[in-house]
C-alpha cells in the first residue's frame, strides 16, 4: 500500500490544514492546538506485526510511508531514533 504524506490539522479547527515540515516548524497550531495528522491510515498487518521485525526497523518502515519523500533514510532513522 502507498501511501502520501499526510496534512496536519489543529484540534482546535483554527488554521488551514498544513503538511508535515510546516507542522513540525509551526509546533504547535497558531490557533494554539496540537497539530495531528487529517487522516489515520490503515496499515497492513504484515508491516507492523512484532514477529517479523524489531521495532526499530518496524518504526523505520511505518514513518517511512508518513515523512515526506524528499527526507533521506538518514535523517528519518535519525527521527525515529534507536528509542
Amino acid at each position: 500500500m502507498e501511501l502520501k504524506p499526510s496534512l496536519y490539522v489543529s484540534t482546535r479547527g483554527g488554521i488551514q490544514p498544513v503538511d508535515f515540515e510546516a507542522a513540525v516548524m509551526m509546533g504547535l497550531a497558531d490557533d494554539g492546538g496540537l497539530l495531528v495528522p487529517a487522516m489515520i491510515p490503515h496499515y497492513d498487518a504484515e508491516l507492523v506485526a512484532p514477529r517479523i521485525l524489531s521495532l526499530p526497523p518496524r518504526r523505520f518502515r511505518i514513518f517511512s510511508k508518513r515523512f515526506p519523500r524528499n527526507w533521506s533514510a538518514t535523517s528519518l532513522n535519525a527521527s525515529v531514533g534507536p528509542w
